[in-house]
């Protein structure tokens, strides 16, 4: 199991790896979000290693324990985080092995404290671009530190087997390296405030957490988190309140006897208007416009973006993230549904555009032809 989410872990890095300018890149009407992150969370942690043989959902019952933790992150954009952690576990499980001669019934109990640096991906914003939404699906992914101190005792005899005083001299680490990784969702309370629920699997580069060895390379912990975050710097729009009008009640009166004098009005003097000059009209040397050159009568250039097998439940969906200017048209032909965009009266602007859509990621992008809504073979003749 440890190794299934370790496998899809570097998958999300391969993916990281590939798309670097969706991940760095902004739309330009969207500012970043660069905030800081400050958050606390707590919920039940699980130990998966040599002493254990029950899955996720037996351990609820019995062998999940409590754990609680504090994490720091910055913000880069709507995208991207850098973030610091920490966390403390408890542990236990118990495992019955009948591989000696006499069995031996093994029980683990101890706590861990893990210490994480670890990148946040928006994986919403990534994959859909970003927008307010009521939940955000995130991930995580890290390299830290993680100690552990307990013991290994038979639960039938009360006897200790190792425990973390005797476990040096015994060749046993009381911490290592790990890579923890990390899949939840978020749901903001308001601008400053959100809710996360956050599932883990961390992967300790040891065998020695359990002080017993028995097949498994490395020792896992499983963690199931809800969390409070509050979102220090978040950009608010402001609203700024119109000024009141107060009209003013005192009465003014003038300090001195205003005269008023009546002046004669004098009619104004007609202007005589300037004659009106006639200009001779205008003759412009006649030039002759040559024709665009256009496809023979009832052909039509149109650009193919996409051609399968089966019909697609809507031609939206081809290519999400790219506006076509052209209504996008399916047509059957030879057994394969094809889907195309434009209508163009020739051949070089067809052409055109099907280089602006493989600038933009339509790299399958090409000049077609038809006749009636019918595809119909490209001629040299129609190309000129």
């Amino acid at each position: 199991m440890g190794i299934r989410y370790l496998t899809h872990g570097l998958i999300l890095l391969f993916i990281v790896a590939i798309h670097p300018v969706s991940l760095l890149g902004q739309s330009p009407e969207i500012k970043s979000d660069k905030s800081w992150q400050m958050g606390a969370f707590a919920g039940v942690s699980q130990y998966f290693g040599d002493v254990s043989n029950k899955t996720y959902f037996e351990k609820l019952s019995g062998e999940s324990k409590f754990s609680f933790g504090l994490l720091a992150r910055k913000h880069l954009n709507e995208k991207i985080g850098l973030g610091l952690s920490f966390s403390r576990s408890s542990l236990f499980s118990q495992k019955e092995n009948t591989s000696t001669a006499i069995p031996i019934f093994l029980e683990y109990s101890g706590h861990s404290n893990q210490y994480v640096f670890h990148s946040y991906l928006n994986l919403s914003n990534i994959f859909y671009g970003y927008a307010d939404r009521k939940a955000y699906i995130y991930g995580t992914i890290g390299i830290g530190y993680a100690s552990w101190d307990g013991a290994l005792t038979n639960y039938q005899t009360n006897t200790v087997i190792t425990d973390f005083a005797t476990a040096v001299s015994q060749n046993y680490s009381l911490g290592a390296p790990m890579i923890p990784i990390a899949l939840g969702i978020e749901f903001p309370l308001s601008p400053s405030l959100r809710f996360n629920i956050e599932s883990s699997l961390t992967t300790l580069l040891s065998d020695d957490i359990d002080y017993y060895k028995d097949g498994y390379q490395y020792d896992f912990l499983a963690h199931t988190h809800i969390g409070l975050n509050y979102y220090v710097g978040v950009s608010q729009p402001k609203t700024r309140k119109p000024a009141r009008y107060r009209p003013t009640l005192t009465h003014w009166e003038p300090s001195a006897q205003v005269t008023v004098v009546d002046y004669e009005r004098f009619p104004l003097t007609p202007v005589e208007k300037a004659p009106k000059i006639e200009l001779p009209p205008l003759k412009l040397p006649e030039t002759q416009v040559e024709a665009t050159p256009q496809a023979k009568p009832g052909f039509e250039f149109r650009v193919q973006i996409y051609a399968k097998r089966q019909p697609v439940s809507s031609p939206s969906v081809i290519y999400r993230h790219i506006n076509f200017e052209y209504p996008v048209v399916e047509n059957y032909f030879n057994g394969i549904y094809r889907y195309s965009t434009g209508s163009f009266r020739t051949y070089s602007e067809a052409e055109s555009y099907a280089r602006n859509l493989q600038s933009r990621g339509v790299y399958d992008a090409f000049v077609v032809a038809y006749e009636n809504n019918i595809r119909v073979t490209i001629t040299p003749e129609m190309k000129r």
